[in-house]
């Protein structure tokens, strides 16, 4: 006899007996297939009886076997639609270290408007809210 589960094997003492269990793994599958499976999402690895499961048991995604899509960096470039001289304060109001929701709350501009003017000034800096 060969364990499915843990390829042990051994021979049955009794003609006609099938153990219930794996001498060595304690297995009550050791008589069916058993599949190996990774998980292309957390490179969790375990093995079962079931020939299709439906969910990784470690990170329990459904997409289990379809990996994950590697989406690549933004880098766009930001172009404010406000008109220069509204920029120009934004920016003085910036220099005089005032973050971007105070801009916005005292020159009662949206705060997209005024975080797109200053990241259109400042690309790829860490703009103060």
């Amino acid at each position: 006899m060969t364990c499915s589960r843990c390829a042990y094997k051994w021979a049955i003492r009794k003609r006609g007996d099938i153990p219930k269990n794996c001498p060595k793994c304690r297995s009550t599958l050791w008589m069916k297939e058993y599949h190996n499976y990774t998980c292309a999402r957390c490179e969790h690895t375990w093995g079962t009886a079931n020939d299709s499961p439906q969910r990784c048991p470690k990170c329990h995604t459904s997409k289990w076997n379809v990996p994950a899509v590697q989406r690549p960096a933004k880098s766009e470039t930001v172009v404010s639609k406000l008109d220069p001289a509204l920029k120009e304060r934004i920016y003085g109001l910036y220099y005089d270290g005032k973050g971007g929701i105070t801009i916005a709350i005292e020159m009662g501009l949206a705060f997209g408007d005024v975080m797109d003017a200053l990241c259109e000034k400042f690309p790829g800096d860490n703009i103060n809210l």
